[in-house]
């Protein structure tokens, strides 16, 4: 499960900032065990648009670069891990395409990496590092 909720602000024509919250929750099923992780995290992105291009329905490539920090929780065999999540950098590749003047829909890439410092209860460390690669469609309605 994965569910971001964002506020998107227009700087210009060309910049815009995101502020939100994400929301994880993820199952790793071995052979002997299940792992269960969970985060949520507060992001922030900025992303650059390129010009239009006008022989492509005035499609606009898109360039943003993220962080974000939040908790995290694992759990194993009735063991638990908590601690602080670190996610930097989110860089992501996007392909805008405008429907009408309050609509567009978007193609996006996203290349993460987050960082996991967690502690059991008995006070052991442990440090679990993510690459994540995810890709999906946005439609957005500007209000």
């Amino acid at each position: 499960v994965h569910v971001e909720v964002s506020l998107r602000t227009e700087i210009s024509m060309n910049f815009t900032m995101s502020y939100g919250l994400r929301y994880v929750k993820e199952v790793a099923n071995l052979p002997n065990a299940s792992i269960i992780n969970t985060r949520l995290l507060g992001v922030i992105e900025g992303r650059y648009y390129f010009p239009p291009m006008i022989d492509f329905f005035n499609a606009r490539i898109g360039l943003g670069l993220g962080a974000g920090y939040g908790q995290t929780r694992s759990e194993i065999a009735n063991s638990a891990t908590t601690g602080n999540a670190v996610l930097l950098p989110s860089t992501k590749f996007s392909l805008m395409l405008p429907i009408d003047y309050e609509n567009d829909f978007e193609f996006v890439a996203a290349f993460e990496s987050v960082r996991l410092d967690e502690q059991n209860a008995n006070e052991e460390d442990q440090t679990t590092n993510l690459i994540i690669t995810k890709a999906g469609f946005i439609y957005r309605r500007h209000l």
